[in-house]
């Protein structure tokens, strides 16, 4: 029987299953890209709303990277790439309706697109390893300074697109087995959303080595 909440009279609490809350967040995800339907042919934005422990030389690397963002997320390659690639753990959204989350700025922590990419963004400034960085709360994306300095503009662009991913609602988790027809055995390969689409950037931005790939992921 439900109890009470005792924050008020009148109301009652429940306790949610996990798939349901799961169902519910898929519906809610994809329910932003029902809102306009997808015509591809918008421009979108970038917006830095927020920056932390950034230095004159990691904002000149940023500004690149947002250069490098633009010209390739405004094309007609970009898109059909996104349409025609294999995702797994999609929270029920068909390829058409990631795009337009991507493209249109459907960040979690926005109730409607907008047509804008938008970044809150912090760099640790003496990150120890091999940690490239992170999405904290679905929002603000954490970056290494090694790694910025180590692969420069164009790697730190593909890594802000990976890590955008997570801000959309996109977690890294999805691996898919893939057959080598060249040896007979089974590898392990990254399907999920922020990992392909981190992947055709990487692409299409003309990088051939930049470390930010899922363990197992191979061309």
């Amino acid at each position: 029987m439900p109890s009470r909440n005792k924050s008020g009279p009148g109301f009652f609490h429940f306790k949610v299953p996990a798939n349901i809350l799961w169902i519910l967040m898929s519906v809610f995800i994809c329910s932003k890209a029902f809102s306009q339907t997808p015509e591809y042919k918008f421009h979108t934005s970038i917006n830095i709303i927020k920056k932390e422990n950034f230095t004159p030389k990691t904002d000149s690397i940023l500004q690149k990277s947002i250069f490098f963002i633009d010209s390739i997320v405004n094309t007609e390659n970009f898109r059909k790439a996104i349409i025609s690639a294999n995702f797994v753990n999609v929270k029920g959204c068909s390829n058409q309706e990631i795009l337009r989350l991507f493209l249109g700025g459907g960040e979690i922590s926005k109730p409607i697109l907008n047509d804008t990419m938008e970044f809150e963004l912090a760099i640790y400034p003496n990150q120890n390893g091999d940690n490239i960085g992170s999405t904290y709360n679905s929002r603000k994306i954490v970056s290494s300074e090694k790694y910025i300095f180590k692969n420069g503009a164009r790697c730190y662009a593909a890594h802000l697109i990976h890590e955008y991913c997570h801000t959309i609602g996109y977690d890294g988790f999805g691996f898919a087995h893939i057959h080598n027809t060249s040896n007979g055995r089974k590898r392990e390969k990254c399907l999920s959303v922020p990992y392909v689409i981190g992947e055709i950037a990487r692409k299409q931005l003309g990088i051939k080595t930049c470390h930010f790939e899922c363990e197992g992921f191979e061309e």
